[in-house]
């Protein structure tokens, strides 16, 4: 045959063989990095606020992370700027068993480790919530209640509230946000004034009784609400 190669079918074969383990290998390479694979993001996010003669902002929120893959905790950081301090108050999440029903979390010393209890620490800027939790590929709702001290402002002839809602830490977006504050008594919206700092895309409404309502849709990450009324 001179310089001719011939390749038997035996050879064809072989090659086949190799081409065929070369593939299962990439397959096994590969498999892992998808399964670990996750991401999250926040589906909703409700916020209904009120305020005492004292100054004091009573907070509750309603947060639903919708998960993609398994996850062991969550975190706030509730920046103190604007306040005297930040008390938090009680934490709860949706009972798996009785939907709508909320189950209540145990607080505990240290950073929280065992899932349905959370811990709540002082970085010097803001209060820290760690909660430990067990949640894969579901929503996992959250309703956190926290006071913030010396944030309404009393001048002669106002009231005065700014505070920041939602801040810019969230490293996810947020598809629904709904911020309501409510006066200590009706006040007629004539008496009212509000603006909102955050996405231009965002509402502001002031009800009949003084309640003023933030609304936005697709909020990204790294992006704060606040609200200023009078």
């Amino acid at each position: 045959m001179g310089g001719t190669r011939t390749i038997t079918r035996t050879g064809w074969f072989r090659r086949g063989a190799l081409m065929l383990c070369a593939l299962l290998a990439a397959v096994v390479t590969f498999a892992p990095l998808t399964a670990v694979a996750k991401s999250y993001e926040i589906a909703d996010l409700k916020v209904y606020a009120s305020f005492d003669a004292a100054g004091a902002l009573h907070v509750d929120e309603y947060r639903t992370f919708d998960f993609s893959g398994s996850y062991s905790w969550v975190e706030w950081r509730l920046l103190k700027s604007g306040s005297d301090a930040i008390v938090i108050e009680d934490l709860w999440t949706e009972d798996a068993a009785v939907p709508g029903a909320e189950v209540h979390l145990d607080r505990v010393d240290g950073t929280a480790a065992t899932a349905g209890t959370y811990s709540v620490s002082d970085d010097g800027d803001a209060i820290v919530v760690h909660v430990s939790i067990s949640a894969s590929d579901q929503l996992y709702k959250a309703h956190l209640v926290y006071t913030a001290s010396g944030v309404v402002k009393r001048w002669a002839d106002c009231g005065e509230l700014y505070w920041q809602f939602v801040g810019d830490g969230w490293g996810v977006p947020t598809r629904q946000v709904l911020i309501e504050i409510v006066p200590p008594a009706s006040v007629p919206a004539a008496d009212v004034l509000a603006w909102a700092h955050g996405p231009l895309s965002g509402v502001v409404a002031i009800g009949h009784d003084g309640v003023v309502s933030l609304r936005v849709e697709d909020l990204p990450s790294g992006t704060f609400v606040e609200a200023r009324t009078l």
